[in-house]
């Protein structure tokens, strides 16, 4: 055959594959698009949870209560160190508590055609696989199922059952990997948690919550917003957990494909000038984890004009938590309480008492397949 026949040959098929990965790779839009009859269809539970939390009747309130008595005293035994403290060093950007990818159109090109990018898929999947998934390399707990051997279908299946537990809010072991890093780093776990991420950012953005975001361009932040938010977020990391914050820059108009709304988890809060100007350290999905503590990237609060910075952008329209956030938080927490199997693990408090605190999960043994 010809060289120029060749080169031709290898087009046609480079064309034909292209136009069949396009085929079955959806669309950004369209997966908007078809999550907006699941919003109406969640309408009435939606409405009653935010009415609940708004009220203060939901599950978050009232752990906070039972929270607030350990608040001078042994907070080891507050419902959310019990959940969420084993779990605690997973707040920090390290590389081995994040994902092998990022939040870029490349990397997600196997999962979706992306018109914008996923930061908050991203930042909700991330901080639900750091909170709720204990990492068992040994498998210690001897929790494969029978049958399983790597790479296939019990092994597989097993693996996204867990993964789906952890996203409906329940904590889960995941035998035979140190972290998460190296547990996404398995091409078919990597490509799951991908649509994960997708799923997430569509509810997310297919809501209630979302359009809050989006109007947020036309709001202008002031000094009592930005008070009211570092309080949120001190009490979110009093109870083991990194709040998930938008922030956006400021536009005319709501529905504009040029505006930027940008959501981080925020895993550190550092306080200057006595307090007038405040830093809160962000977890950026867009950056590469091993960067983001010898760099840290920080959104600068002036709580004395209501001013917020975050690398170029110079004055931003907004920073908020997300809203009924503490609703998602609560019913993670009820959830686990709840739950039937107990892993045990034990805390250093700052006495240096050791203390054995256990935490509830689904029991892998039990599953069928």
């Amino acid at each position: 055959m010809k060289l120029s026949k060749l080169a031709g040959l290898i087009l046609v098929m480079t064309l034909i594959n292209t136009i069949v990965f396009a085929q079955s790779v959806p669309k950004q839009k369209d997966i908007v698009k078809n999550n907006i009859p699941a919003f109406f269809a969640k309408l009435p539970s939606t409405v009653a949870s935010m009415f609940l939390s708004s009220t203060k009747f939901d599950d978050f309130a009232l752990i906070a209560n039972e929270h607030a008595k350990y608040k001078n005293g042994n907070k080891l035994n507050s419902p959310f160190s019990k959940v969420f403290g084993a779990n605690a060093s997973k707040r920090l950007p390290l590389t081995q508590n994040s994902l092998p990818f990022y939040n870029s159109s490349s990397d997600m090109a196997e999962v979706v055609q992306s018109d914008y990018g996923f930061c908050a898929g991203f930042s909700v999947v991330m901080r639900q696989l750091n909170m709720l998934a204990f990492f068992d390399p040994n498998n210690q707990f001897d929790a494969l199922p029978d049958g399983a051997v790597k790479g296939n279908e019990i092994w597989v299946k097993f693996f996204k059952h867990q993964l789906d537990l952890i996203m409906t809010g329940q904590p889960a072991l995941i035998p035979m990997y140190a972290n998460l890093n190296a547990f996404a780093s398995e091409e078919v776990f990597g490509k799951y948690i991908k649509q994960l991420i997708v799923k997430a950012w569509a509810e997310l953005n297919v809501s209630f919550k979302g359009l809050h975001m989006l109007s947020s361009v036309k709001r202008k932040s002031t000094p009592e917003k930005l008070k009211k938010l570092i309080a949120e977020i001190e009490l979110a990391h009093s109870m083991n957990y990194n709040p998930i914050v938008y922030a956006s820059a400021p536009n005319k108009t709501v529905f504009n494909p040029e505006q930027w709304i940008h959501v981080l988890q925020v895993f550190k809060v550092n306080k200057l000038a006595g307090g007038k100007k405040v830093e809160l350290f962000v977890w950026d999905p867009n950056v590469p984890a091993a960067n983001q503590l010898n760099f840290p990237n920080v959104l600068g609060l002036d709580l004395e004009t209501g001013a917020i910075t975050y690398q170029s952008f110079r004055d931003l329209a907004e920073i908020g938590v997300l809203p009924y956030e503490t609703a998602v938080i609560g019913k993670i927490v009820s959830k686990t309480l709840k739950s039937e199997f107990c892993l045990k693990y034990t805390l250093k408090s700052s006495s240096n008492k050791i203390d054995d605190v256990s935490i509830c999960s689904a029991r892998a043994q039990n599953l069928k397949y």
